[in-house]
Parts: structure tokens; sequence; C-alpha cells
């Protein structure tokens, strides 16, 4: 589908941002060396203290290794290589791999396409409050891509999306033009259905009252 297709590119391009601005509390050592290493465009320097501190176990090396792979990012385009980091961070719950791991498998990227283990792991991700995870989970909700059709997951997961993103952002804004878009061709019923269980996972996930 056209408009899930512009949306994971999207989403994958999107990633980078996050990845080299994790704050040194999170990480320290190899991985700081690499975002210094990654800042100032010694992509190779930067390469190699990750896979450093990924081999040490650093989930969010893993996840730029799969990052920097997958996009030939300093080092040959490998999605091989770019699956193996992100499966390894994935399965340790990082979130943007999980999410990166969701946009491979929607685009069919070094991987048979298969939607629903996109929505899967779009939905480890957004289940952890990553918005761009929460975002893509609500397209497939939207459409009926790799989940059943369903206008009011789809409108919760928007909702979502365009909260944590934050209201003045880009992206923020394009969820909550994406959930208003739909939400014109929902019953109230259902948009409340949706806003109650937006609220309800906001309760549960993050401690917000509702």
């Amino acid at each position: 589908m056209d408009v899930m297709r512009r949306k994971a590119t999207r989403a994958a391009a999107f990633a980078i941002a996050w990845l080299v601005a994790i704050s040194p509390s999170v990480s320290s050592g190899p991985f700081d060396d690499g975002v210094a290493a990654y800042h100032r465009g010694d992509y190779g320097a930067a390469l190699r203290a990750w896979t450093r501190a990924a081999e040490q176990g650093d989930v969010n090396a893993q996840t730029n290794l799969g990052f920097m792979h997958e996009h030939g990012d300093g080092v040959a385009r490998d999605l091989a290589v770019a699956l193996k980091w992100y499966r390894l961070a994935a399965e340790r719950g990082g979130a943007i791999a999980q999410h990166n791991l969701g946009v491979l498998y929607g685009l069919g990227h070094g991987v048979p396409q298969d939607r629903a283990e996109a929505a899967r792991w779009y939905g480890r991700a957004a289940e952890q409050g990553y918005p761009r995870a929460q975002h893509n989970l609500a397209v497939l909700y939207e459409h009926g891509e790799g989940v059943p059709k369903d206008p009011v997951r789809a409108h919760m997961w928007f909702e979502l999306a365009a909260l944590h993103f934050g209201a003045r952002t880009v992206d923020g804004l394009d969820a909550a033009a994406d959930r208003d878009r739909l939400a014109a061709s929902m019953t109230a019923a259902q948009v409340a259905q949706a806003k109650a269980l937006a609220q309800e996972w906001l309760a549960v996930t993050e401690g917000r009252e509702p």
C-alpha cells in the first residue's frame, strides 16, 4: 500500500536523529566515543567504537550498527548485517530497533515482506511509547495491513503518537492530522471509545491521570 510505504520509509530516515542524540548518561565508554566520532563525521571510528560497545551488549550501539548497515552509512550497505544487529537489540527491548525491524518487514527489505511481522515489531515498540512505531502501527490498523482493520485502534495509536511526538512538532501535527482525517469517517461512539483507550493506555503505561 503506497501510504504505508511512504510513512514507513520516512520513519526509517527519522531514526538516526534519535540514535546519535542519546544522552551519554544512557551509555558510556565506547558508545560515547562512537557518538563523538559520528558527530565529527568519522564514520569509520564510530563503526569501530559502536562495534566494541555492541559486542558488550549495548542495545543502543547495536541499533546504531543496524542503522549504519541498513543505509550504507560509512560502511557497505548490508541488510543481513543490519537485521542481525537490529534483532539483537530488539530482543533486548530496544524500541528503536524493534521499530526499524518493523520497517524492514513492512517494506520487504532484506526479508520477505510480512505486514503481520511488521505489526508485531511496531507493537512492541509502540507499547514502550516510541511515537514513530505508534504512528506506523496506526496506519496498519487503519488499512487492515497485517492486523484486522480497526479504526478505533488506529485512532488510539494516532492519538498517542501525536502526544508523544509533541503537539508543536511536524511529526506530531502529521499524526494529529491522520487522527482527525480518520475521525471524520468514524461514528461519535467509535471516536469516544478510541479516546478512552488512549487514556487507559496512558494511565496504565505511564501513570497519567485520565
